[in-house]
């Protein structure tokens, strides 16, 4: 993992991107940062795209995506350590 400074990661190019639905922040060009994960919204196998998830009633794709938008990405940082 590239580091230009203690706990700063360095956006990577998307041909690295994990694609088997870990959660990672991506820039898009129309949206900028978004954390998203590669996933099959509709459950045919065949239509895998970056999506977003409310917790509720998701995953959704991402809007307005198209082939190319995304640019970049990196790792999400570590949840926090929670207090006693």
């Amino acid at each position: 993992m590239a580091e230009s400074k203690v706990g700063e990661v360095e956006w990577r190019s998307m041909e690295s991107a994990p694609r088997d639905g870990t959660c990672i922040l991506v820039y898009f060009k129309q949206h900028g940062a978004i954390s998203v994960f590669w996933h099959d919204p509709f459950g045919n196998g065949e239509s895998k795209i970056w999506c977003v998830d409310d917790f509720k009633h998701g995953p959704y794709m991402v809007r307005g995506y198209c082939d190319g938008d995304d640019t970049h990405w990196m790792p999400l940082p570590p949840a926090p350590e929670p207090k006693p």
